[in-house]
């Protein structure tokens, strides 16, 4: 056989190895197509009057309204784009989802055989990413479609950067700024895009001079408005966890490592981690992290100027992985589908090492990353439901977290689909104290109040740790006229947890309710503290102490 038809063989394996990858990518995200609206979903994507119809008035208000905190109009857009063509079934959406993360597989692997990857190493690498457990988030949640949306635009551009890089035809630059503005219009964190191209000019490319890199300077200037537009117009205030920003960036130093471990070590996979605060730098969870990101910092340098090629991958992770760790807060503090696109730096890592290895050695590892990749496709089949099925997702999320009865949830209507989901959850863990307090609570916001008081006290005979049980321990003495009953219950809440604000409300309410005008005094004064900026909260019962204090002076 000749050269040619020797590179046109070893080019139909190579497609036919990709198409193998997306075929059993499909299989796995397959359950999903039948699946539930779930979370978000709810509000985002089934009651969301914006998709209802692809009309001019709605067009308009898609483009003025915020999802949530976020500002993406396309990801709306294109929500209202499957309501039109599929109806108001889940299948659509799922079906969507995942034809865009088949696309940015396609895009992944193009990406490194582009970088002169072996065609070994490229399937290897495109395997890994496209089946990974933490990919599920993204691509069976119909309301993360953000994600991978905003991930096919950014790739498309930075394909095209390279072309630009190597041609140097200005040409191009046009259409690489309209796909990175598509990709901001999808989610405000693909701003990372001019670090990865300067990163890819850096290792990859010649070393050119600063000055070559001025039309990276649009792509700055639009990252900024996004950003500004997102950050100024979020109907949501930017608070840091825990209230400060060394707390914030001290907690996310662990959650670097945390991330790393769920990449090796796929499992115990949740829609929500409670991730533990730290305010100290000589925390050993804090001090361990930083050590190792000043070492890991340290070898990159060492590799940029030994192997650039590997520090491109390590800078990719990292880079993309940075606007995650909340520099600017934002609720979450960890979340699989953060993973997502710096997942691409972490499996770079490993092409660029498993193209290096002995040609001996490719037979035993291309078993061992069989077996790996097999596995990696079973737990994300299974997780699927997870994002697809609602009394599993439920399972999932109130397993996880106890949730306090809001703030005068008694006078709502509770949903009743709601309810039952969480019935459904409880009794399929019926050990659960968590669970049986979100019940509970679910109980309460339905006006059941009566039904909820058993179940709160069976979970606390579970577990007498749960501050969130208390809480509503308290709450619903309240709602039964016990001003005793609610004080000690409250105050162990406080004792448990004493940075939840609406604990020391309640506790005000209470105790300016039984004149106790100094107890009531000290848990405004902490309300003041959690929230500073914010006083409409707790204005009447501020009113109520001078009031008081007015009456007994008096007296």
């Amino acid at each position: 056989m000749d050269a040619t038809g020797a590179s046109g063989a070893s080019s139909r394996s190579a497609w036919a190895g990709v198409a193998l990858i997306l075929l059993a990518t499909a299989l796995v995200y397959s359950g999903s197509f039948d699946g539930d609206f779930v979370s978000d979903d709810l509000s985002a994507v089934r009651d969301n009057v914006l998709l209802q119809e692809l009309s001019w008035a709605n067009l308009a208000g898609i483009f003025q309204a915020f999802d949530d905190s976020n500002y993406i109009p396309l990801k709306v857009l294109s929500l209202a784009v499957d309501r039109a063509l599929f109806g108001h079934g889940v299948a659509g959406y799922h079906a969507m989802n995942l034809v865009y993360h088949l696309g940015c597989v396609l895009l992944v692997y193009t990406l490194w055989v582009r970088l002169r990857f072996s065609t070994w190493a490229a399937c290897l690498a495109t395997s890994i990413w496209a089946l990974h457990p933490v990919q599920v988030e993204s691509v069976a949640w119909i309301s993360e479609r953000k994600n991978v949306l905003s991930t096919l635009f950014l790739l498309g551009a930075f394909h095209l950067w390279i072309r630009y890089s190597r041609s140097r035809r200005h040409r191009a630059l046009a259409l690489i700024y309209l796909l990175y503005g598509c990709a901001l219009l999808c989610k405000m964190t693909t701003m990372v895009l001019p670090a990865l191209c300067l990163a890819y000019e850096w290792t990859y490319a010649e070393k050119r001079p600063l000055r070559d890199q001025w039309p990276l300077l649009p792509m700055l200037v639009l990252g900024a408005v996004v950003a500004v537009v997102t950050l100024t117009g979020s109907p949501l205030p930017t608070v840091f966890h825990g209230g400060s920003a060394t707390v914030t960036w001290l907690t996310s130093s662990t959650v670097v490592f945390a991330y790393l471990a769920k990449l090796i070590l796929p499992v115990g996979l949740s829609p929500v981690y409670l991730v533990h605060l730290r305010s100290s730098l000589l925390d050993p969870a804090v001090l361990s992290s930083v050590l190792a990101l000043i070492a890991i910092t340290a070898m990159s340098i060492r590799l940029l100027l030994l192997r650039r090629k590997a520090a491109f991958w390590i800078g990719w992770f990292f880079i993309s992985l940075s606007p995650m760790l909340n520099i600017i807060p934002f609720p979450s503090l960890m979340q699989d589908r953060y993973l997502y696109v710096p997942l691409i730096g972490a499996v770079g890592v490993i092409a660029w090492v498993s193209q290096r290895l002995p040609v001996a050695w490719r037979r035993g590892v291309a078993v061992v990353s069989l077996v790996l990749i097999v596995v990696y496709g079973v737990l994300s089949f299974r997780q699927v439901e997870v994002w697809s099925d609602a009394t599993t997702h439920l399972v999932a999320v109130e397993k996880q977290v106890a949730f306090p009865i809001p703030d005068r949830a008694y006078r709502e209507e509770g949903d009743a689909d709601y309810l039952r989901a969480v019935q459904a959850a409880s009794e399929r863990t019926p050990d659960s104290a968590v669970l049986l307090n979100n019940l509970a609570r679910r109980l309460v916001i339905a006006n059941r109040p009566d039904e909820a008081l058993p179940l709160i006290r069976l979970a606390l005979e579970k577990d007498d740790s749960i501050p969130e049980a208390w809480f509503n321990l308290g709450r619903l003495a309240m709602l039964a006229r016990r001003p005793a009953d609610a004080i000690d219950a409250l105050e162990r809440a406080r004792e448990l947890d004493g940075r939840y604000f609406y604990t020391h409300l309640n506790l005000a309410r209470v105790y300016l309710e039984q004149r106790q005008l100094t107890a009531a005094r000290a848990s405004l004064a902490m309300c003041e503290r959690l929230r500073p900026t914010v006083t409409s909260y707790w204005v009447a019962e501020t009113s109520a102490l001078a009031r008081l204090e007015a009456e007994l002076g008096q007296e």
